[in-house]
C-alpha cells in the first residue's frame, strides 16, 4: 500500500522533533506474514531515538486509523534490540464492524531483522510475521 520512500519521508519529519533529543535512526522493515487472516502489514517503518528512549511507528494499519506515524512505547533490551508496542483502535473487519489490536515488534537492528506480531482483542490466537529491515537514515 505504501512505497517505502513515502513511510520514510513521513517518519523523517516526524523525528524532527527528537533531533534534539538524540540522533533518531529510520527503519524500514518488509514483512511476511506467518498466517493468512491478515493483520500483519507487509512493510513498516519506525524511527527508533535510543538516547530519548522514544520511537514511533508507521505502516498501512496506522495509516489507516491515524493518518499519522504513531508514538510507541519502547524499550530497550539489549544493545540494537528494542521492543515496541502499541494498540489500534477501529480497525475495519466485515460489514461495519471494528477490531482493536495490539501490535508488539521486536527489532533486531544488529541483525536487520525483526517479528511482529498482533493479537485481536476478542479473537482468537495471535498473527505473526518476520521480515528484513534496513536502516535508511
Amino acid at each position: 500500500m505504501f512505497k517505502g520512500s513515502i513511510m520514510a519521508a513521513a517518519l523523517s519529519l516526524c523525528a524532527l522533533p527528537l533531533a534534539a533529543a538524540g540522533a533518531p535512526i529510520v527503519y524500514e522493515c518488509e514483512y511476511t506474514a506467518h498466517t493468512s487472516y491478515g493483520w500483519i502489514p507487509e512493510k513498516a517503518a519506525y524511527v527508533v531515538d535510543e538516547a530519548a528512549g522514544t520511537a514511533m511507528a508507521y505502516d498501512a494499519y496506522i495509516h489507516h486509523v491515524n493518518k499519522a506515524p504513531l508514538p510507541v512505547t519502547f524499550s530497550v533490551v539489549k544493545e540494537q534490540k528494542y521492543l515496541m508496542k502499541w494498540t489500534l483502535t477501529g480497525l475495519p473487519v466485515q460489514g461495519n464492524r471494528t477490531a482493536t489490536a495490539t501490535y508488539t515488534v521486536r527489532l533486531d537492528a544488529a541483525r536487520s531483522r525483526a517479528t511482529i506480531s498482533a493479537r485481536v482483542h476478542g479473537g482468537d490466537g495471535s498473527h505473526r510475521g518476520t521480515g528484513a529491515c534496513k536502516r535508511v537514515k
